[in-house]
């Protein structure tokens, strides 16, 4: 074994002297500095050739994007040049994307100098596309100079896509403008726009804009939209938009709506994406509009202000107000409409139409959960081949219609359906039917009229003062209840009958038989099975004598009481018993006279009916030239349990009246 001072060697081993050491080390230095080095100078080289500069020279002669000579230096941009459009010119730089694969990093229209305007638009034909992967720059800087502008004009079938549209890029005191005109057919992608304070001009015509990035939308300019997009990330408005076409979120993008009102002219298209509707109210105000989409849609506050309709084509929800405005209309088809939680008002000032039989209130598709409905002025049309229930609230116009086959509709037994407007029973059946078993329907409005129905429960409860007409004959299955307002039975030149199962139940109002001022003799009959009682208000021919009197006609097979809390408010009037029916009185009845040959009031008991006055009298009232008459015909009976029970000229029930003419005849039967 051989030693010295650097090195020493052992079987199998070499150890390296520490001057060995120190050069090593040294040279893996050097080594490293060397690969940084050509590190930096390759990434010197990439970001070079990534803001690679294209220019406008026009050398080829022409306006087209896609011809080479016209760039400098040569060659029609890539995906990493930047393209400044802003040579010095007195018409500036004006070109054409001709091609349908135009593509460049950024876009500046307009420089910083006189005369650098830069215009782009589109060829006619080819479906021309430009894709900026970076930023489009509309509008130069610098003094005012209008020669300074940065303009975009699409043409039917062009796109412009890019990362972010900056529409002049003029701080305060500039006016370099920044103009982007679109058209019918044309397309702007842009995952977002910018505002500057230069003089702007945005005329989005009917073209389609296209949002596809996270993104707040400018407070000015960009609040304006013909077909607007949103096709991944999430939009936030900051102002009121307007959009005159259709508004569509794709499946994951997103729009934040904020406490703003959005005009949608075209229609609402959720396909997926989510709607954040915190304080937004959207305003549906087009022509034929439609809320469809491969998903449902919640809005805060919905209205309906479309001048032909707007119709559902998904089920959609409400977390606030839905408001359907006069002249408009609503048409839910088949689908739903509910307030997610009970709250909000349901307004309807134009027509909202339903032809669904389930998913709303009971047996249709009536939008449910909302805690107030207005309809002054509105109509609320059930309509559609199916069976539906009409729930019982207070409407303004109901109409019923459609082709319903062996299908029926059913009037709600739980409540009363109020109607202040017109009511329109439309619907045709072959076996199906009006099931109205148990329903109220009310007539509380001004001047309505009252059609013939197939009604179960029928109630005047109007505005006093103010009169709703039946127009036809009527068979009424339970009570006809007056409480408020006028209620005329027939204003017509023909004989009326109103037939009424159950009871007439007044309780206010003013009940005009007839109103003829020409004294036509055309009779209004109303048959009643059950009592008739008045306990307020008042029953008599408008003009008084000079028209036939009204006739109550007694038919029940149970006993019928008439009781009337003031016998004076019933005049000019008319009672008959008929055969089988046994009547008892509760109260006095006063008949009234009349002149002449003008008619008076008159009570008949026929063959087979009784009348029970209990203690109670029947007697004449006036102090015109003729009486007022009770007639017992033979069959009849009279049962009275006093002895002036009926008052009248007839010596063999009381010789002191002189304002009831008595006819009882010798084959009737008499009770004392």
């Amino acid at each position: 074994m051989k030693t010295n001072s650097t090195q020493q060697e052992t079987a199998g081993t070499f150890v390296p002297c520490a001057e060995s050491l120190v050069i090593f080390r040294k040279l893996q230095s050097v080594r490293f500095f060397l690969l940084l080095f050509v590190a930096f100078l390759l990434s010197a080289a990439t970001v070079s050739n990534l803001n690679a500069q294209k220019t406008w020279d026009r050398g080829a002669g022409t306006n087209n994007w896609n011809d080479a000579n016209n760039w400098s230096p040569n060659g029609v941009p890539t995906a990493s040049d930047a393209v400044n459009l802003n040579t010095s010119s007195s018409n500036g730089v004006n070109i054409i994307i001709n091609t349908s694969n135009a593509v460049c990093a950024s876009l500046q229209l307009g420089g910083t100098g006189a005369n650098t305007a830069g215009r782009i638009t589109f060829a006619s034909t080819g479906s021309p596309k430009l894709t900026v992967s970076g930023t489009v720059t509309v509008g130069g800087r610098g003094s005012r100079n209008n020669n300074r502008r940065g303009e975009i004009t699409f043409v039917s079938g062009a796109t412009l896509e890019a990362n972010q549209i900056v529409l002049t890029q003029s701080t305060a005191g500039d006016d370099n403008p920044g103009i982007i005109t679109m058209t019918a057919g044309s397309t702007l992608i842009t995952g977002s726009f910018v505002v500057g304070q230069g003089t702007t001009t945005w005329t989005p015509s009917t073209g389609t804009v296209i949002l596809k990035s996270n993104n707040t939308l400018p407070a000015t300019v960009f609040n304006t939209f013909h077909h607007l997009t949103f096709s991944a990330g999430t939009t936030i408005a900051a102002a009121a938009l307007t959009i005159n076409g259709d508004i569509t979120i794709a499946s994951g993008a997103g729009f934040t709506g904020g406490a703003y009102t959005h005009n949608v002219a075209g229609d609402w298209i959720n396909n997926g994406g989510t709607f954040t509707n915190t304080g937004t109210t959207v305003n549906m105000n087009g022509a034929a509009q439609e809320i469809a989409g491969s998903a449902s849609t919640t809005f805060n506050h919905l209205t309906i202000a479309s001048t032909t309709s707007t119709t559902l084509a998904r089920n959609i929800t409400i977390t606030g107000n839905l408001n359907v405005t006069a002249s408009d209309v609503f048409d839910l088809s088949t689908f739903t409409c509910n307030r997610t939680t009970s709250g909000g008002t349901l307004t309807v000032a134009g027509t909202l139409r339903l032809s669904g039989t389930t998913g709303g209130l009971t047996g249709s598709n009536f939008p449910s959960n909302f805690s107030t409905f207005t309809t002054t002025g509105g109509r609320v049309e059930f309509y559609g081949s199916n069976s539906q229930t009409v729930p019982a609230l207070n409407y303004n116009n109901l109409t019923l219609t459609g082709s319903r086959g062996a299908q029926s509709i059913t009037l709600s037994s739980t409540g009363t359906i109020g109607i202040a407007g017109t009511f329109t029973p439309s619907a045709t059946f072959t076996s199906g039917a009006y099931e109205t078993e148990g329903s109220t329907i009310n007539f509380n409005g001004a001047t309505q009229t009252i059609p013939q129905f197939a009604y179960h429960h029928l109630t005047r409860g109007g505005t006093s003062g103010q009169t709703a007409t039946i127009n036809a004959n009527l068979s009424i299955a339970g009570n006809l209840t007056v409480s408020s307002g006028n209620l005329d039975l027939n204003t017509t030149s023909s004989n009326r009958t109103i037939s009424i199962a159950g009871s007439w139940i007044q309780s206010g109002g003013a009940v005009h038989f007839f109103e003829d001022e020409n004294g036509n003799t055309v009779t209004t009959t109303v048959s009643i099975q059950g009592n008739l009682t008045v306990s307020s208000g008042t029953i008599t021919s408008v003009d008084g004598e000079t028209a036939h009197n009204g006739l109550f006609q007694f038919a029940g097979t149970d006993e019928q009481v008439i009781t009337f809390s003031n016998p004076a408010n019933i005049t000019y009037t008319n009672f008959t018993v008929l055969n089988g029916a046994v009547v008892r009185l509760a109260s006095n009845i006063s008949l009234s006279e009349a002149k002449d040959s003008k008619y008076v009031g008159t009570f008949t008991v026929e063959n087979g009916g009784v009348l029970n006055l209990v203690t109670y009298t029947i007697s004449g009232s006036g102090s015109e030239s003729r009486n007022a008459v009770f007639n017992l015909n033979s069959g009849g009976t009279l049962i009275t349990a006093n002895a002036n029970g009926v008052v009248g000229t007839n010596a063999s029930l009381n010789a002191t009246g002189s304002t009831l003419t008595l006819d009882l005849d010798p084959g009737a039967n008499y009770q004392f």
